[in-house]
């Protein structure tokens, strides 16, 4: 499925950061899942889904939020699908993450705060599975 991503080729800058600037409406797909792209996003408004093989794992509507973190920094493959859920604005950073991290330190650092706080609601996410896994063995 293709993007319905309008780019408005801002431009916005920070340091020396570049941005586009991207309208996505409800439902296009922001990220697909097993591709190859080492571009960062950055959620400026609305909401966006994420789902894995097709089972959505979270929303995210908070503005600020990083998105494709994972293929940013290792440069694999996309692991999740994002797709618009309403319309959103998003900017992509046109730097790979080095270029990034020399740069822009401040964004890096912000980017670097907010990963233990995903891995950590992640982590509360799988003890929760595993807790009512256990519940209904016992009950069944």
């Amino acid at each position: 499925m293709r993007s319905l991503a309008l780019s408005l080729r801002s431009c916005l800058r920070l340091n020396q950061t570049v941005f586009d600037l991207l309208n996505y409406s409800d439902g296009a797909v922001v990220i697909s899942e097993g591709i190859v792209d080492e571009h960062l996003l950055i959620l400026q408004t609305g909401t966006v889904v994420i789902s894995k093989d097709g089972t959505e794992v979270a929303r995210i509507s908070e503005k600020g939020t990083f998105i494709g973190k994972i293929s940013a920094i290792l440069g694999e493959k996309r692991n999740c699908t994002v797709t618009a859920s309403g319309e959103c604005d998003i900017l992509k950073l046109d730097q790979t993450i080095d270029e990034l991290i020399a740069e822009n330190p401040r964004l890096v650092k912000k980017l670097l705060q907010e990963l233990p706080t995903r891995l950590a609601a992640a982590t509360d996410t799988l003890v929760q599975s595993q807790h009512s896994l256990i519940t209904f063995r016992e009950q069944g």
